[in-house]
């Protein structure tokens, strides 16, 4: 046998398993995609009132005291890549990250750092949450009202979005009830202005 018998049918089928498997899959399950959901298969797009664009389910940064803050995050809300911090919750310097977010956040929010809800100063695993707890929404809810000039009146109607955009566990197993911050943000901007 020579070489030519053996290496010209592996080289026919890698050639052939590359077109199929590395050109053809992807092009059906991508068309597939886009017909059953597109939105998703998009990346699940979101552009907001100040013309930042983003994905549903990636977390955005929201300085701006007038919106809801999000978790923090250690990459920085970049989902390439996307990481966390490492360092476990007996690190010191760790610690003092959480101890600064807790005293800046307190300061904003009016509350003593330990009061402050955990998820607003611990990032997510991924570093990219798009949610926060219903409690830590609603700690910034004065917060909110002040940076857009809005009297004590007009929190039942930021209450009543935070509500609106909660996603309630379906049981204590599955998880705790969140609250996804880029749409209450823009909620925020159709209701209130």
């Amino acid at each position: 046998m020579s070489i030519h018998t053996n290496l010209l049918p592996a080289v026919r089928l890698a050639l052939w398993s590359t077109l199929v498997t590395g050109l053809m899959y992807t092009l059906l399950v991508s068309a597939v995609g886009h017909g059953i959901a597109p939105w998703h298969a998009q990346g699940s797009p979101i552009e907001f009132a100040d013309g930042r664009k983003g994905s549903y389910f990636v977390g955005v940064d929201w300085s701006n005291p007038a919106y809801f803050n999000s978790r923090p995050s250690a990459s920085g809300y970049s989902a390439i890549p996307s990481y966390a911090t490492n360092l476990a919750p007996t690190s010191e310097k760790y610690r003092d990250s959480v101890r600064a977010r807790a005293a800046t956040l307190g300061l904003s929010l009016g509350l003593e750092p330990r009061s402050v809800a955990a998820d607003l100063v611990t990032s997510s695993a991924s570093g990219l949450d798009p949610h926060v707890s219903p409690m830590a929404a609603r700690q910034q809810v004065p917060r909110i009202l002040k940076a857009r000039s809005l009297p004590a009146s007009a929190a039942h109607i930021v209450f009543a979005i935070i509500d609106e955009n909660t996603s309630v566990a379906p049981n204590r197993f599955a998880g705790d009830s969140a609250v996804h911050v880029a749409s209450m943000n823009a909620s925020l901007d159709c209701r209130l202005p």
